[in-house]
C-alpha cells in the first residue's frame, strides 16, 4: 500500500519548447566565437555570444530555410556586399568568398561553382535572403536544424 505522502502526489508531464544551446569544452572557453542561433520567425538572434536584432526574421519557404544574410554575416564577422546593378551578394569570411546572384541557383565558393536546389532572392521589402545551409556550409560553418514537435524547423544553429 502506498504511504499517505505518496497518495497526495499528483503525477503529471510537462513539455517545454524553445531552443537551448549548451556548450562544453573548448568552445565554451573561447567565448562562443563562430557560433550563432537563429529562431524561425524571430528578428532577435545570438551570434558569438551577443544578442543581435535584424529587420528580417529567418523563415521557411518551400521546405528550405532562408535568412537575412547581412545581419547574420556581419554579426559573425563577415564582410557582406550587394551589387544592385548585377544582383550579386558577396560574403567574405576567414579568407573564403561566396557569391550568389538573386534568382539563380548557382553559387560560387572561391573559384568553384556549386548548384543549389533553390535560389537567393529579395523579399518584398527588398531584403536579400539566402538558403541557410548552402551559404553557411560554404563559409565553413556546421549547420544544425532544430525541429519543433510537429516536425517543422524551429531554429538553426551555426558553429565553427
Amino acid at each position: 500500500y502506498p504511504s499517505d505522502a505518496a497518495k497526495n502526489v499528483l503525477a503529471h508531464t510537462e513539455y517545454y519548447t524553445g531552443v537551448a544551446n549548451v556548450t562544453f569544452g573548448e568552445k565554451a572557453i573561447d567565448g562562443a566565437n563562430g557560433t550563432a542561433t537563429m529562431v524561425i520567425g524571430s528578428t532577435t538572434f545570438v551570434a558569438n555570444g551577443k544578442v543581435v536584432t535584424s529587420d528580417v526574421a529567418p523563415f521557411v519557404k518551400d521546405g528550405r530555410t532562408f535568412l537575412p544574410i547581412r545581419a547574420l554575416g556581419e554579426a559573425l564577422g563577415a564582410e557582406v556586399a550587394f551589387d544592385e546593378a548585377t544582383n550579386v551578394v558577396t560574403i567574405k569570411l576567414d579568407g573564403k568568398t561566396v557569391t550568389m546572384t538573386l534568382g539563380s541557383a548557382v553559387m560560387t565558393v572561391g573559384d568553384k561553382v556549386v548548384t543549389m536546389d533553390t535560389a537567393a532572392y529579395a523579399t518584398a521589402e527588398g531584403r536579400t535572403v539566402v538558403p541557410v545551409r548552402f551559404a553557411a556550409e560554404a563559409l565553413g560553418f556546421d549547420v544544425e536544424a532544430v525541429y519543433a514537435t510537429d516536425g517543422t524547423t524551429s531554429a538553426v544553429n551555426f558553429s565553427k
